[in-house]
């Protein structure tokens, strides 16, 4: 897996996390990558309780184990509480960026009509 990340795509990875509304419910976390095509790359996921830290840690932890230290990686997360930390203390060696949609919906939420407008 680590050789065909490094070989094909670019060190970037998105890691998100998604509702599941079936009757068992639970989350999938996901990290996905760009290979060099601009194509998606699924690198990992697994299927958690709930978005916590400790369920990140689980993930990136085992994500890590699968990657190891990747140059100059960075990874594009939501800005969830549980993510942030669990990153700063696996993968410390990461750069860590927000998704902008996610920026621009938790400052919608804030900043409503006209106002929001003039600050882009």
């Amino acid at each position: 897996m680590k050789q065909r990340f490094l070989a094909g795509c670019r060190p970037f990875i998105g890691m998100d996390g998604y509702f599941l509304k079936g009757p068992f419910g639970g989350m999938l976390l996901t990290a996905l990558a760009l290979d060099g095509d601009l194509g998606i790359y699924p690198i990992a996921f697994v299927v958690v309780e709930s978005k916590t830290k400790e369920s990140w840690k689980f993930f990136i932890c085992h994500l890590h184990s699968v990657l190891g230290d990747v140059r100059d990686l960075t990874l594009m997360t939501d800005r969830q509480k549980g993510v942030l930390p669990a990153i700063e203390e696996i993968m410390p060696e990461a750069n860590n960026k927000y998704c902008a949609r996610h920026i621009y919906s938790n400052f919608s939420a804030n900043h409503l009509g006209l106002e929001l407008k003039t600050h882009f």
